[in-house]
């Protein structure tokens, strides 16, 4: 009885051993790894706007303000441009890519007496 016991559940394990079928996710976890490289590169891309976005902000402010550029220092990645009274403010170059096809184009226009 006890070797017939055995035997039962020697092929109960075989026969759910060889129903069970190994799953390969490798596709899904690439998927995965791709969005993760994506939204990384987004990232990048809205903290260059968001800062382009704060130095326009200071351009327009020191418009409204009648300052005037007292100097232009080049730096190793862009430029500091230095206003009448005393502030400063830093416009870096970003990455480059092919034909500027991903560069954002952003500008300022003064519209009813605002600079929008």
């Amino acid at each position: 009885m006890r070797k017939l016991k055995f035997i039962l559940i020697g092929l109960a394990l075989l026969l759910i051993n060889s129903t069970c079928s190994k799953y390969d996710d490798g596709e899904i976890w690439d998927e995965i790894n791709s969005l993760d490289k994506r939204v990384t590169a987004i990232e990048n891309q809205l903290k260059s706007i968001n800062a382009n976005i704060s130095s326009l902000s200071t351009l327009i402010s020191t418009l409204e303000n009648r300052r005037y550029v007292s100097n232009i220092s080049e730096l190793a990645n862009g430029y500091s441009i230095t206003f009448s009274d005393g502030s400063k403010l830093s416009i870096k170059d970003g990455e480059k890519s092919a034909d500027g096809k991903d560069a954002p184009v952003m500008n300022v226009q003064f519209f009813n007496g605002r600079y929008y």
